[in-house]
């Protein structure tokens, strides 16, 4: 009876230390990827996602497509 009790408590332990070990690679993993994201090269651009500036942005690309024909 007491080497099942002892092994429960093995298994418990053991399942606890996958769950912690599991998280602490999940938070290396993500940590590497915004980092990695970080180096990216990025166009300069951000469109923004509110309905209010998308004349501007639209007017803003038909102007640079314009001045490019010309040059």
């Amino acid at each position: 009876m007491d080497n099942q009790l002892n092994r429960q408590k093995r298994r418990r332990r053991k399942a606890r230390q996958r769950w912690i070990w599991s998280c602490i690679g999940l938070s290396i993993t993500i940590g590497a990827s915004i980092i990695a994201f970080s180096y990216l090269p990025h166009s300069g651009r951000i469109l923004p996602s509110t309905p209010d500036h998308v004349a501007d942005v639209t007017t803003a690309m038909i102007e640079e497509s314009g001045s490019s024909e010309t040059r």
